[in-house]
């Protein structure tokens, strides 16, 4: 091994944990650090073909078949190292699953990188003198404290953050879908998926799209409920997570697969949050177990220091809620958790395909189209002519001035740094509308969400001793979601339309057919009353204000008039809230805000 590559590896895997796992073959090295009752292994090796990484393959059996591995007790990375030796790299992008995997091969010293196409598994890249390193962590790759201010400025506009850049300067990700090259110190990038891949047809036959979609979702199921470890659910009582729960238990009671141990639902109390009459229902149907965390908050100090995780995250002060629900799920026995999120991102759909009927000269079809969804959601068809027909051909810069309240740039933001980071640009009503040239507004508008899937995918506290596991992210599901015409995803009376004819008699009716779901915005209303004396510590000098990127004094005044019920935009002031915070943990001063009285909740 390289000197460089000695010196660096322990200091910067430390930083994540113990080094448990080593492999080295002079120019390449790798280090794991792993529990002793880890899923799988994250090192491998078949001669001069190297592997590090984390990898679960939804098509283990066609990977198996590629690399010429019979039985099934070899690792999901063994698999894909057999296939390569046999196939060469062009096999990776038929992988299906939640991967980030590093590939070393000794005899045509080449590296290749290889993370799934929605980024449920972390892969981060850098290059220090000759060296090219790769970790999970985006942390353990940084020097100094050096932060991306591109980055934040996508952060504090609503966390649409690039899928390539990172919070640490000079660190980047390995995008999702990105195959990452490396041969004689020159680097290559290309995407081997990509959502704008996928166009929505015009048609299609709804009761046979109904049952393909169908089939597929229990088949993302049954595959990531598989592999003889106890297997949990959330359960928020949404269409989402209560069909995951009801499709594994169908799968169960039919002989197709082993079911879910338990689920985990998150209770909310305050306003409209408490969905206990749904959730309560799926159990019933079941017979499952079901563990409850009770109104949990932002900030709250549960008795031990925040997590430091490596990027921040718009809900990262919830911390103590994540750790809860992690603890119940690890002291029930169970390993993995499955979630109901990803759906949002392509099945709820938009109106941008009235917008598209504009673009195309269909005035009469959109005009009708507007009339049903106007009628429906009991809104002004002005309002909806403005929103849809008018407002996305705008000029970018008019698009920022005319956005709706709630998605206008934050007050608080410095003006100086507003202006040189070109942030009107970055809001993500703006980003949605940037169709190129001939394309559609549909289809834009959802291959941006799914690009936006990696800020949402749990991590922090979930990373500890659970395996995440998104059954919408199963990618034929995906694709043939993408596929489907609009009216196959939107209605006028709701979104995912598809999916709640693909669950009759699965789900509870109640359930399948409700419209809307609860919030946390009361809760965290609460929160800034109950954490008050905190926040006020917090934003009495704040490090993003000192970095020039919001005005103090601003920000401080937002946050008392959220306290009021007065606030614009509560995710956006979320956004600045959590990154502060991060900030403060950081760099240790967490511990002396802690230490400050609690503010009475009122």
């Amino acid at each position: 091994m390289s000197p460089d590559l000695r010196a660096w590896l322990p200091t910067g895997i430390a930083a994540a944990g113990d080094v448990t796992a080593w492999v080295d073959d002079g120019a390449f090295a790798a280090a794991a650090s792993t529990e002793p009752d880890a899923l799988r292994p994250l090192l491998a090796r078949r001669g001069a073909l190297l592997a590090a990484g984390d990898v679960r393959l939804d098509n283990r059996g066609e990977v198996a078949g590629w690399g010429g591995v019979r039985g099934d007790r070899a690792p999901d990375i063994e698999l894909v190292l057999a296939a390569y030796a046999a196939r060469g790299a062009g096999c990776l992008d038929a992988l299906l699953g939640d991967f980030a995997l590093v590939l070393w091969d000794g005899d045509r010293r080449t590296l290749t990188a290889i993370r799934d196409p929605f980024g449920v598994k972390a892969l981060f890249v850098t290059r220090r003198g000759g060296a090219l390193l790769l970790a999970s962590r985006a942390d353990a790759l940084a020097r100094g404290g050096d932060l991306d201010e591109e980055w934040i400025a996508d952060f504090l506009v609503g966390g649409a953050v690039s899928p390539v850049r990172t919070v640490w300067t000079g660190v980047e990700a390995v995008a999702p879908g990105e195959v990452l090259a490396w041969r004689d110190g020159s680097i290559s990038r290309r995407r081997f998926w990509s959502a704008a891949d996928f166009a929505p047809t015009e048609t299609a036959d709804e009761r046979a799209a109904t049952e393909t979609f169908r089939g597929l979702l229990e088949e993302a199921v049954r595959v990531r409920t598989e592999g003889g470890v106890p297997v949990w659910s959330q359960l928020s009582g949404g269409l989402d997570s209560s069909s995951v729960v009801c499709v594994a238990q169908t799968l169960a009671e039919s002989g197709r697969g082993p079911g879910v141990a338990g689920t985990v639902t998150l209770v909310e109390t305050l306003g409209d949050g408490d969905e206990r009459k749904y959730s309560d229902a799926v159990v019933r149907r079941w017979g499952l177990r079901n563990e409850t965390v009770i109104d949990p908050w932002a900030w709250q100090d549960d008795g031990s220091p925040p997590p430091r995780t490596d990027e921040p995250r718009p809900h990262y002060p919830f911390w103590a809620r994540d750790r809860e629900m992690v603890a119940r799920v690890r002291g029930a026995g169970g390993r993995v958790l499955l979630s109901g999120q990803g759906s949002d991102h392509y099945l709820a759909g938009s109106l941008g395909f009235i917008t598209d009927l504009i673009a195309a000269g269909h005035m009469r079809t959109a005009m009708r189209e507007l009339v049903r969804f106007s009628v429906a959601a009991r809104q002004s068809f002005w309002t909806g002519l403005g929103r849809h027909g008018i407002h996305p051909f705008l000029p970018t810069w008019l698009q920022a001035r005319r956005a709706r309240a709630d998605e206008q740039l934050p007050e608080w933001l410095d003006a100086g740094f507003g202006r040189r980071m070109e942030i009107g640009r970055r809001l993500p009503a703006v980003r949605q509308l940037a169709v190129p040239r001939g394309g559609s507004f549909f289809a834009h508008q959802i291959a941006t969400e799914l690009a936006l899937l990696p800020a949402f995918v749990e991590r922090g506290p979930f990373q500890d001793g659970i395996e995440m596991r998104y059954p919408f992210l199963h990618r034929p599901l995906v694709e043939h979601s993408l596929r489907l015409p609009p009216p196959l995803r939107i209605r006028p009376r709701g979104g995912k339309h598809v999916l709640r004819e693909a669950m009759r008699g699965i789900l509870p009716e109640e359930i399948r057919t409700r419209r809307g779901k609860g919030g946390i915005d009361a809760r965290l209303l609460w929160a800034l009353h109950r954490e008050r004396a905190r926040l006020e510590a917090l934003l009495r000098d704040p490090e993003i204000a000192r970095r020039g990127w919001v005005r103090a004094d601003a920000l401080r005044a937002a946050t008392g008039q959220a306290r009021q019920g007065e606030v614009r935009s509560l995710p956006l002031l979320l956004c600045s809230l959590a990154l502060e915070t991060w900030l403060a943990v950081r760099a240790g001063r967490w511990e002396a805000l802690v230490r400050a009285p609690a503010a009475v909740a009122a």
